[in-house]
């Protein structure tokens, strides 16, 4: 079993890097009682609630350096903000889904996939 320490939560941060592009976008799962701990649990009404968000360059930067470290192009990577604003790292997927994100609330990500894919982009690790 893996086991978490429960952290106060502000919003939910889902980050997706993308070469060297970073994608972040929030959702405040403490307006639903059922997705308060997490907000996949009431996901499907809290769609439309996701918003870009404006993540730290020394957040970024870090999360870049952990990308090369795996060598990924890609990850989503999740966090929660504490109401005192501390960033908490909760995971790194290298599959993770991202087109939600894309309608609510318009990320460009299957771009920057593409451009990577097709070399008009930084791919990382290479």
């Amino acid at each position: 079993m893996t086991f978490q320490e429960r952290v106060p939560k502000a919003l939910e941060l889902r980050v997706t890097v993308v070469g060297d592009r970073v994608f972040a976008a929030s959702i405040d799962s403490q307006v639903s009682a059922t997705a308060r701990h997490d907000w996949r649990k009431d996901g499907v009404a809290l769609l439309e609630k996701w918003q870009t968000y404006d993540l730290p360059g020394d957040v970024s930067e870090r999360l870049l350096r952990l990308m090369d470290y795996f060598n990924l192009n890609y990850g989503a990577i999740d966090f929660i903000l504490t109401p005192d604003g501390r960033h908490v790292f909760l995971e790194i997927n290298p599959v993770g889904e991202f087109f939600w994100l894309e309608r609510w609330p318009g990320l460009p990500i299957s771009d920057a996939i593409a451009d990577v894919l097709v070399g008009q982009a930084f791919r990382r690790g290479a």
